[in-house]
């Protein structure tokens, strides 16, 4: 009995033995996975910081996107402004241009009458050389005919006084001859 309690105590003491590596064991794995928690942990509060840090930047990030937008929507407005302001010249352009043209049209007509005012002015001056030249020769025409009537006149005058000097016995015959009558009669 002795030898089988020694045995069991050795058996015992065995798996004592046996257990007391396995503690051993477990707690050098324990201290092993408290090392590797710490570090984990460490390496989490690592992450942990470093994600703080991130999401700091990324809303730095993000405000600046949003300034970003902000002055993209700004530029987008300032763009349709700007094309807005084009199709509005683009038509003041088209409607200058319409005028232009109408403009040189009415040149083009204006030149045309210039031509035609001319070519009127030279047959006006023209004619005005033969009217002036006709004007001359009626106005010696006319002077002629003055100095004809003012001879015609002297010579009337010279008959109206021979009239006046024959009229004077004419009548004083003619009253003779009344007188005659009434006397015949």
């Amino acid at each position: 009995m002795v030898k089988w309690l020694s045995r069991e105590a050795e058996l015992k003491q065995k798996k004592l033995n046996e257990e007391k590596g396995q503690v051993k064991t477990y707690s050098e794995d324990l201290e092993l996975k408290e090392r590797e928690f710490n570090g984990l942990r460490l390496h989490i509060e690592e992450r942990s910081q470093e994600l703080s840090s991130k999401e700091k930047h990324l809303r730095v990030v993000e405000k600046s996107i949003e300034e970003c937008n902000k002055e993209f929507q700004l530029k987008e407005n300032d763009l349709k402004s700007v094309q807005k302001s084009i199709e509005e010249c683009n038509q003041e352009l088209q409607v200058k241009e319409y005028e232009l043209s109408s403009v040189g049209n009415a040149l083009v007509k204006c030149s045309e009458e210039l031509r035609l005012k001319k070519k009127q002015l030279g047959l006006i001056q023209n004619s005005e050389e033969a009217l002036s030249e006709e004007c001359e020769i009626n106005e010696l025409q006319l002077d002629l005919t003055r100095r004809m009537v003012i001879k015609c006149m002297k010579e009337l005058k010279v008959k109206q006084k021979q009239f006046d000097s024959q009229k004077k016995p004419i009548e004083e015959r003619w009253q003779d001859l009344e007188r005659k009558e009434r006397e015949f009669a």
